[in-house]
């Protein structure tokens, strides 16, 4: 083994309740392996405080980095940590049209690329863009989409 990834939640909390990551501080004084701390990383400012508060060697993202499509970039300091609305509203239509591209390659017909897109949609809770994305998730055909995500940026 050379390393270990924890997410500290527990079964019955599935995706509710907050992860403990006083269990990964925990497991990182308890081991000599690195330990990757994952869970609840949802911005710049969670990835340092729970690098910081469990002496983890790394971090794991998940939902957390198909809500902000620049959240890797940010965790390492690169560009604005907290973006504006234009720049927000720049990264999420960017972002989903290059997913609109790879997901067009990997499924067949436009209503499974339509709805593998939607899917990621659901994960980006942004008040500022809730009448764009609203938008989007109404859109009942790839050209409704598109023409709705040339709206949002």
């Amino acid at each position: 083994v050379d390393f270990l990834v924890l997410h500290p939640r527990t079964v019955v909390q599935k995706y509710d309740g907050a992860a403990d990551h006083g269990v990964t501080a925990q497991v990182v004084r308890e081991t000599r392996l690195p330990v990757i701390a994952n869970g609840d990383i949802r911005s710049a400012a969670d990835g340092g405080r729970v690098l910081g508060e469990t002496g983890a060697a790394g971090l794991m993202l998940g939902r957390g980095a198909i809500a902000d499509p620049a959240l890797f970039r940010r965790l390492r300091g690169v560009g604005n940590c907290e973006p504006g609305r234009e720049e927000r509203r720049t990264e999420v239509g960017r972002y989903l049209r290059e997913m609109l591209i790879r997901y067009s390659q990997l499924f067949c017909g436009d209503t499974q690329v339509l709805n593998k897109v939607k899917e990621i949609i659901a994960y980006l809770d942004d008040p500022e863009l809730s009448k764009p994305l609203k938008e989007l998730r109404r859109a009942k055909t790839l050209r409704a989409f598109n023409a709705a995500l040339h709206g949002l940026c």
